[in-house]
């Protein structure tokens, strides 16, 4: 269980940023983001604990801390189409599409065969009522789709999509997948061998 995991290791960041997840889908965020935190603290070279994080404040509607740590995640890894991606997703629920775009024009430009970059750009096409050039980033996601490309988000920076009950409805933040499946043992913490639904067994009490 993830208690016991980090007990063992109690420098086990992929456990804490395990755990925080599972607390925020238990819809305990206090907890969720002490556990990010320390998934950050305890490796701190990892881009992937700070873009869970930024999903995590971007999902709060703490946009400004999200952006930090976007940034942060691109420093550490600054040739990831997915950290742009993602962070193309922050600008777009900005409403600041010149910069949604640069992103997403960026992340296809490291990965050809992103599709989620493809399909993320076609919305804000069609968000300029641009419709010839979102049609054709459609046809482009479904190339790359067929190219091999995964096209899927979720993550640490969330494990699955999912509708944000404090957002609205709007779709909930998560990590972008490259097509390289860097990315994958992120995506699905499972893969960890941790059990994430395990909530009885995330350690501290229930309030």
């Amino acid at each position: 269980d993830i208690a016991k995991a980090i007990s063992l290791d109690p420098k086990n960041a992929s456990a804490y940023g395990t755990r925080a997840n599972a607390w925020e889908n238990k819809g305990d965020r206090a907890r969720a983001l002490a556990d990010h935190n320390e998934a950050v603290n305890r490796d701190p070279k990892s881009a992937d604990w700070y873009g869970a994080r930024a999903s995590f404040f971007r999902n709060s509607g703490e946009w400004d801390r999200a952006l930090a740590d976007y940034n942060e995640a691109i420093r550490l890894e600054p040739n990831s189409p997915s950290r742009y991606g993602s962070r193309g997703d922050l600008w777009r629920d900005k409403s600041d599409y010149d910069r949604a775009m640069l992103d997403y024009d960026k992340a296809i430009g490291l990965n050809p065969r992103y599709a989620a970059a493809y399909d993320a750009r076609s919305q804000v096409w069609r968000t300029r009522r641009q419709v010839d050039r979102a049609a054709a980033d459609c046809q482009g996601e479904r190339g790359a789709a067929a190219g091999g490309a995964l096209h899927e988000q979720g993550g640490v920076e969330r494990a699955h999509l999912r509708r944000s009950p404090e957002a609205g409805g709007r779709r909930r933040a998560g990590a972008h997948v490259d097509g390289s499946g860097a990315e994958a043992s992120v995506l699905h913490p499972e893969a960890s061998g941790i059990e994430v639904d395990a909530v009885d067994e995330l350690g501290g009490e229930d309030g």
